[in-house]
């Protein structure tokens, strides 16, 4: 039982820092195309 409660926490953790890391890169992704004035080619 102890060793579910351990790797439960774990992956909701490592889910956490896999949608922030996303949110993250995300609004830094605006912020660098305004500042070299980068925009996508399709």
């Amino acid at each position: 039982m102890k060793k579910i409660v351990i790797w439960s926490v774990i992956a909701s953790l490592a889910g956490f820092l896999f949608g922030f890391d996303t949110v993250v890169i995300s609004g830094a992704d605006k912020k660098l195309q305004e500042l070299w004035s980068f925009s996508y080619v399709f």
